[in-house]
């Protein structure tokens, strides 16, 4: 009967003698060759010239205890034997490869060149359902690349449309008879399949006809959740957030179902297969672009979910064109130049956004009079001090950072500035300036600033800008000298200060240090503090928001954070959600 099926399956390619060639097959017979010794070759050699149907499984089942690039010349041996089974066990073979580092890709693309030669429609089926989930089974670059690879194989495949005569559809149903168990779990398992994938992907194209609605989205996690998907759970609560009704417990959960990476790849795709992703409301919201596997799927409807990008300049032009008809909630362009704002056409209108690399011409700005938030990044020149009124046609923006020299009469009333030199008053209200240097203190006074932030500064300095900004509440500090820490932690103490962030740490007013991560060093410098030293280490995430598969403290760490606290009398406590 093997050979029936065989022989017939070469001669229609049809799935349902590739079926009944796996039924009729002896599954039970024991390993061999299964390593990578002589003798195991020479064994896996010897049953191969047996020619024995029923051995070919366990030739492939071999594969896996074999070095990949062992396996890729024993690739061609097993497809001269032009058997149905061949597409089953490859597929299985990349489903769980037993290899990830780089020198594997040679294996990728010898078994991807051997099922496109099969031109059996469960072949292509197969990888570009693997090829858009392949960032789920090997994390990072590695599976960027074999997914795109396996998604163009695909594409590039000849297929032979399987059709059956008459009696070739009575002999196979008369085998078939013969395997009741079988059929009947095919027939079930193909159809409950099909069933949820065609309920997910309506409610999936639902969601992406309206990213902006919640409502698609809760349905779509009701679903999951019924079904025992956790991924239900995490849209519900990300949707919660974003209605402001998170909680510590629940922002701790978000994080927990987040630490996997294997699965919010899986959650992500296929849109993680253009870049890393950030997800909000439970599907990919930012995404740092990849030139590497963007091209297959640029055009995919999920990036209607994707609100901002970055890395634009570094993809091809195609492609990113293609993106800007796809990703229709796209506000937030990241860094562009002239090319990519001429690729973007009328979608310009729609950002909110941009870092310009270039000093655009006026009608450029023109077309640019949408955005709210603007960075001029182009290197400065010998006349770095922007014309009057060049910004005058962004009305309606609210968070400017550049690093020219700029007159504040020039510039628009602003929420938020970021300047490397100011002249002038303060634009009308503003509650948050980075300058750096240190600007004139009369520049600063009576303009209400809630958020101050510079390089460095003494703690004379501190004082001197907390008495001429009385409104205050935060600095930011990115350079501060270790020997003025203590200083500016006093100034702190008996100001109106909430709390000053010296890099990525925050000192409050009750003297609690809220750190985003730990070095030895700065256990070092709170040594040194004595009258302001800390009364506690809160340990709390990089980000508020959970946005990337980040896990909480190992217990190691924390033990190393507590071994470095304890000769200064200092708890730590961790606050990660």
């Amino acid at each position: 009967m093997l050979i029936e099926c065989v022989r017939a399956w070469r001669k229609t390619r049809h799935p349902r003698w590739a079926a009944l060639a796996d039924w009729c097959t002896d599954h039970d017979r024991p390993l061999v060759g299964a390593g990578k010794k002589k003798s195991d070759r020479e064994a896996w050699h010897a049953l191969e010239q047996r020619q024995d149907p029923h051995d070919l499984p366990r030739l492939y089942a071999a594969l896996r205890g074999m070095a990949s690039t062992h396996v890729v010349e024993l690739l061609p041996v097993l497809a001269r034997w032009n058997d149905p089974r061949s597409v089953t066990q490859l597929l299985g073979l990349l489903e769980k490869p037993q290899w990830s580092a780089r020198t594997a890709l040679p294996f990728f693309r010898a078994a991807a060149r051997e099922l496109a030669a099969s031109r059996d429609v469960r072949a292509r089926d197969g990888m570009l359902s693997l090829g858009d989930r392949y960032k789920t089974i090997l994390l990072g670059a590695m599976g960027d690349d074999v997914g795109a690879l396996l998604r163009r194989i695909a594409a590039e495949m000849k297929i032979v449309e399987p059709e059956l005569t008459r009696d070739e559809v009575v002999r196979v149903a008369e085998l078939e008879a013969q395997f009741p168990a079988q059929l009947a779990a095919a027939k079930n398992t193909t159809a409950v399949k099909q069933g949820t994938m065609k309920s997910d992907q309506a409610l999936l194209e639902t969601i992406w006809a309206a990213p902006d609605d919640d409502g698609p989205r809760l349905v779509f996690a009701d679903v999951l959740q019924q079904r025992g998907d956790v991924r239900g759970e995490l849209i519900t609560l990300q949707v919660a957030r974003a209605r402001g009704n998170a909680t510590n417990e629940t922002r701790a959960r978000e994080y927990e179902l987040l630490a996997n990476s294997r699965r919010f790849a899986e959650w992500t795709s296929p849109v993680s297969q253009g870049g890393d992703c950030h997800v909000r409301r439970g599907f990919p919201s930012w995404v740092q672009l990849s030139a590497r596997g963007l091209g297959s799927i640029a055009t995919h409807p999920a990036w209607a979910t994707v609100t901002a990008v970055t890395g634009l300049r570094a993809v091809p032009k195609k492609h990113a064109k293609a993106l800007f008809e796809s990703a229709t909630s796209l506000t937030d362009v990241g860094q562009i130049d002239e090319a990519v704002l001429e690729l973007a056409g009328e979608h310009v209108a729609k950002w909110r956004a941009a870092e310009l690399a270039f000093m655009p011409a006026p009608e450029q700005v023109a077309r640019l009079a949408s955005l709210e938030r603007l960075t001029l990044s182009m290197a400065r020149g010998p006349t770095d001090t922007l014309p009057a009124g060049w910004f005058a046609p962004f009305t309606k923006l609210k968070r400017l950072r550049l690093i020219h020299t700029v007159r504040a009469t020039d510039l628009p009333p602003l929420e938020e500035l970021f300047v490397y030199e100011l002249k002038g008053p303060l634009p009308k209200g503003l509650q948050a300036l980075h300058a750096d240097p240190l600007p004139a203190l009369d520049l600063l006074a009576g303009s209400g600033l809630l958020r101050f932030g510079t390089g460095s500064m003494t703690g004379a300095e501190l004082a001197a800008l907390l008495a001429a900004v009385p409104t205050l509440r935060q600095v930011e500090l990115s350079n501060l000298a270790a020997a003025e820490l203590g200083p500016v932690l006093r100034v702190l103490q008996s100001s109106q200060l909430d709390a000053v962030k010296v890099n990525t740490n925050h000192y409050t007013r009750a003297l609690d240090l809220e750190a985003r991560w730990w070095s030895p060093t700065l256990a070092q410098q709170l040594a040194t503090l004595h009258d302001v030293k800390p009364k506690r280490v809160l340990l709390k995430p990089h980000r508020d928001e959970p946005l990337l598969p980040i896990g909480a403290p190992q217990p190691t760490q924390l033990a190393a954070i507590e071994s470095d606290l304890k000769p200064l009398g200092i708890p730590l406590e961790v606050a990660w959600y």
